[in-house]
Formats: C-alpha cells, structure tokens, sequence
C-alpha cells in the first residue's frame, strides 16, 4: 500500500513536469547564450564521456580512495 501510494505521488509529480514542458506556453525569453560557448562546452563533456569511458580505472580509482575515506571517517 505504502509503494502505491508513493508511486502515485511520483507520478503526479513527473507529470506535471511533463505537462510544463510541453503543453504550457513559455513565460519570458528564453536564454539561448553564445552558440561558440555553449558548442565548446558540449565538446568539452563529449571528450570527458568519451575518457571516462575509455579509461575507467581512474575514475574507478578515484571512487574508491574516495569510499575508504569516508568509511575511515565514521
């Protein structure tokens, strides 16, 4: 009963931000920013996805020095 109920609360929730997203008209102007910055700071993630991807270990390493510091901690 207890996950029902939180369903539909979730439900409610996201669809209302689905229904804001498109079937309300838009307040204001959007921001569409400088095509140059906004073009250089996808590439920038795409390279950095593409990395991590690539060459997990130390990332993978980075988690886990950072999980045995904070078991170390408590």
């Amino acid at each position: 009963v207890v996950a029902l109920l939180n369903s539909a609360v979730a439900m409610f929730y996201y669809l209302r931000v689905i229904v804001t997203m498109y079937m309300k008209e838009p307040q204001g102007e959007s921001y569409t920013g400088d095509s140059l910055q906004i073009g250089l700071t996808m590439a920038v993630v795409a390279v950095l996805i593409v990395w991590i991807g690539l060459f997990p270990g130390p990332v993978a390493e980075l988690a886990r020095q950072g999980t045995a510091a904070l078991a170390n901690s408590f």
